[in-house]
């Protein structure tokens, strides 16, 4: 199975991996592991250099923002993308919580010095929903609250975003490789959720599916799309122009490939 992502801004998605960097390198300093220069104007510069890129998270979430839309638009439903969100940041957050909970507790660390155990299990599972700082509950892992802050914005732009209704129809057979296809278009149009602050100026967003009916599966899908939205902030009208193409190619295994497994 191939993926070419002919949509996939590479630029965009770097500058966010550098303003991550960024970040890492700060939390090696203010945490101690690379002591910081003091002492003299020169050092006391490089310190002042170092903790300005404590303003990579601000970076990183300001353009997670700009390209949520796109994640959004990519998703058959609003119930896929959440589920997606999901699977990302509980994968790597529950055995990290796990692993940071049973260090604190066998250390007898401060957020969870001198309490019972029901009351550890409490703070743990309110944790673990990533409810702090949200409720005042101490935070066992101390840069947990980005994620929280970061599924707060997911609910937000799936529930007051875009709504995504999708077209399907026959568009007749097709011969590839001696094989019967079917050929299925598809045409989807973007409205603005309940609540939403934005407007459609413009969009075009239309597809080809197609299917081989003896063999009981996809073979390609490819999609082009083009929306232009604005949404008044402040005193301005932000305009975003999102273009898009996407195309999927499903191959299937071969039987060395299938023995493998």
């Amino acid at each position: 199975m191939s993926h070419p992502r002919q949509g996939f801004n590479t630029a965009l998605n770097g500058y966010r991996g550098l303003c991550a960097a960024l970040v890492f390198v700060y939390h090696l300093g203010s945490a101690g592991v690379m002591p910081l220069p003091r002492g003299d104007a020169f050092s006391d510069g490089l310190t002042f250099l170092w903790s300005s890129l404590a303003y990579g998270v601000e970076m990183f979430f300001m353009i997670s923002g700009f390209v949520i839309l796109g994640s959004l638009l990519r998703h058959a439903s609003v119930a896929e993308f959440l589920k997606d969100r999901f699977i990302r940041i509980f994968s790597a957050w529950v055995p990290a919580l796990v692993a940071v909970t049973l260090v604190c507790s066998a250390l007898n660390m401060k957020m969870l010095a001198d309490l019972s155990f029901l009351e550890r299990l409490g703070i743990f599972t309110a944790n673990l929903l990533l409810l702090p700082p949200l409720v005042p509950l101490p935070l066992i892992h101390f840069g947990s609250w980005s994620l929280t802050y970061e599924w707060v914005f997911y609910f937000t732009a799936a529930t007051g975003a875009l709504k995504l209704d999708t077209t399907y129809r026959l568009d007749g057979l097709t011969d590839q490789d001696g094989k019967r296809l079917a050929k299925i278009g598809l045409t989807a149009k973007a409205t603005p959720g309940a609540g939403a602050k934005i407007n459609i100026k413009s969009q075009d967003h239309s597809g080809t599916i197609v299917f081989s009916a003896d063999e009981g599966r996809v073979v390609e899908i490819s999609q082009t799309q083009k929306l232009v939205t604005e949404r008044p902030y402040r005193e301005t009208t932000i305009l975003v122009t999102l273009n898009s193409t996407q195309k999927t190619t499903v191959k299937p295994m071969s039987a060395g490939e299938r023995s493998g497994r």
